[in-house]
């Protein structure tokens, strides 16, 4: 996560200012088999959607559909935009 993404924050209950900057998203998947889907995923372009689950600061399941692009910056570095 390169930003602050203040809304995600705010979705998994870590409360609006808390910044989740240079996290990564499966930090907040608690279950292996999401994060080895993801991740796989990020190198597939042809799996633009996924289903996961994110477990919020209280322990809660919650289910989401991930929609994913990869790009790359003038620098040449690949980069994934990420809607939830």
């Amino acid at each position: 996560i390169i930003d602050k993404a203040s809304a995600l924050s705010f979705l998994l209950l870590h409360g609006q200012g808390k910044s989740l900057q240079g996290l990564k998203l499966q930090e907040f998947m608690p279950d292996e088999q999401d994060r080895a889907h993801f991740e796989n995923s990020l190198d597939n372009p042809n799996t633009p959607m996924l289903h996961v689950v994110l477990r919020d600061c209280l322990g809660n399941r919650i289910r989401m559909q991930i929609f994913h692009i990869a790009f790359r910056s003038s620098d040449d570095t690949q980069h994934h935009f990420v809607g939830l």
